[in-house]
């Protein structure tokens, strides 16, 4: 989404599944791949270069967060059940936040990249404040996504309502 967004004449897009993005480049069978998860920190070493980085420019053309992703409740379930979800989730992060080697090992299990800096840095893009509280910093950044994808056509409408809280 964040790609067309961005850069919406870029058309000709083929989906891979992320851990083969960098493989396909590489041997010449895509142009260019959006990188994601660990190989945002590897990619130099394998020889390939940054055209850019999207967070970066989302950052700078909207002056807000990057929005990498969301932990989501379907609508249908009540609000004691959204709110329990939330209340759970929350104590996750706190926890991981408080223990930062709590989770290495369940990463190492499913990581492709094993160094200690990489994994740490992985972590870091997910287990943060924004994790624990989007704020109306981290809500505004969500918003102005959708927004601007709706524009382009991308997304269809959201409910003005899109927070469990």
């Amino acid at each position: 989404m964040l790609l067309s967004v961005l850069y919406p004449n870029i058309t000709n897009k083929s989906a891979l599944l992320f851990s083969d993005i960098e493989d396909a480049v590489l041997k010449g069978d895509a142009d260019a791949g959006l990188i994601i998860h660990e190989n945002r920190f590897t990619y130099e070493a394998k020889g390939l270069i940054k055209i850019a980085d999207l967070g970066e420019v989302w950052e700078q053309l909207t002056e807000s967060a990057i929005p990498l992703g969301g932990i989501v409740v379907h609508r249908r379930h009540s609000d004691d059940i959204q709110q329990k979800v939330n209340r759970v989730m929350r104590r996750s992060v706190e926890f991981a936040l408080a223990n930062p080697d709590s989770g290495k090992g369940f990463v190492k299990c499913y990581a492709r990249e094993l160094d200690e800096q990489v994994i740490k840095m992985h972590i870091a893009l997910y287990v943060n404040n924004f994790t624990v509280d989007l704020g109306d910093e981290g809500k505004k950044s969500i918003r102005l996504l959708f927004e601007k994808s709706m524009k382009s056509g991308i997304t269809g409408n959201i409910p003005a309502d899109i927070f469990v809280c």
